[in-house]
């Protein structure tokens, strides 16, 4: 499913994907921003009402800021963020990823939610041209010249 919202200077672009033989869900959204202004912009996330208590942490895997969030079954939502790289990660609810300077034109996050063991990734190359390697195998990019996000799952 791909949408893309355009409003004002703001545009996003949201990709969810689901894949039934690993039971993951896949989402990924990319705001790009049009300010040449000084401003803070923040990515944020609804966790809603959980009669259990959530295990969350941050953290900086090869090099890509991340959060982890383990509920309920051995379940687990982990996000990184792709883009920008100086990024301060708040995890309660709502869990926000905030960035703040001029010229900050991308937000790219990456999701991905399943049971058990939360994946590991890699990014090559930088910036909105990177593209997050999940486990080796499931690819998630952003095609600049179509001018949207894709996920290859492998």
């Amino acid at each position: 499913m791909i949408f893309i919202v355009t409003h004002g200077l703001k545009q996003r672009h949201l990709l969810v994907n689901f894949d039934q033989n690993k039971n993951q869900a896949i989402w990924t959204t990319l705001d790009k921003i049009k300010d040449q202004d000084e401003n803070t912009y923040t990515w944020q996330l609804n966790l809603g009402d959980n009669p259990n208590p959530l295990i969350s942490e941050t953290n900086i895997e090869n090099g890509i800021n991340t959060f982890t969030i383990q509920g309920e079954n051995n379940s687990y939502l982990k996000g990184w963020v792709i883009n920008p790289n100086e990024v301060e990660i708040k995890i309660e609810d709502p869990l926000q990823v905030k960035v703040s300077g001029a010229n900050t034109n991308n937000i790219w996050v990456v999701l991905i939610v399943g049971k058990g063991i939360p994946p590991t990734a890699k990014l090559e190359g930088e910036g909105i041209n990177a593209q997050l390697i999940i486990n080796n195998q499931t690819i998630v990019n952003y095609d600049e010249k179509s001018d949207r996000l894709d996920i290859i799952w492998d």
